[in-house]
């Protein structure tokens, strides 16, 4: 065996091992962003919890909702959504707006009211998303309508065909 050959072979591994690696590395990152946006999907998971927590028509719902507002609560705080996830809902019956857009009124029951007109709403909320996969969370949500109005609980979402949907309700608590 020729001991200068010996240098050369181990150089062209070497460098095929650190191409192959360097290949697969892009190739990983690549698909990895392109198949998984943790901001899109969290608008899309609480756009999915939102409009699982308005009434149904076929339900009935209440009569008296002149407006529904939306906040998301972390850690404890409610927090106004983000343009993005309002403008999800700009063509919704009955008219979305943000939790800053009303007030409780708590000399009559606590009843919501819008801050401009004084009509009665509903504020719906999102907690946080606990992940247990890319395509399976877990998140609470829930309702106030008045002191007696009110309910939350935990649902379970399932990305299915590129759509999330709730799967399951975890009993929660309801006023």
């Amino acid at each position: 065996m020729n001991p200068h050959a010996m240098p050369g072979a181990f150089a062209r591994l070497l460098n095929l091992r650190t191409l192959f690696a360097v290949v697969m590395v892009l190739v990983f990152a690549g698909y990895h962003t392109r198949s998984f946006n943790q901001a899109a999907e969290e608008l899309d998971i609480r756009e999915a919890v939102f409009r699982d927590l308005f009434p149904k028509k076929e339900w009935g719902g209440p009569k008296h909702t002149g407006f529904f507002y939306l906040a998301i609560r972390v850690h404890g705080d409610f927090t106004d959504p983000d343009d993005a996830l309002m403008a999800r809902f700009a063509k919704n019956e009955p008219p979305v707006k943000r939790r800053s857009e009303c007030h409780i009124w708590s000399d009559q029951g606590g009843v919501v009211l819008d801050n401009k007109t004084g009509e009665q709403g509903v504020i719906y909320n999102t907690g946080s998303i606990t992940w247990i996969s890319n395509t399976e969370v877990r998140i609470g949500g829930g309702y106030y309508v008045g002191n007696v109005g009110a309910a939350g609980n935990i649902r379970h979402l399932r990305k299915v065909n590129g759509k999330w949907l709730v799967i399951g309700i975890d009993s929660g608590w309801v006023s």
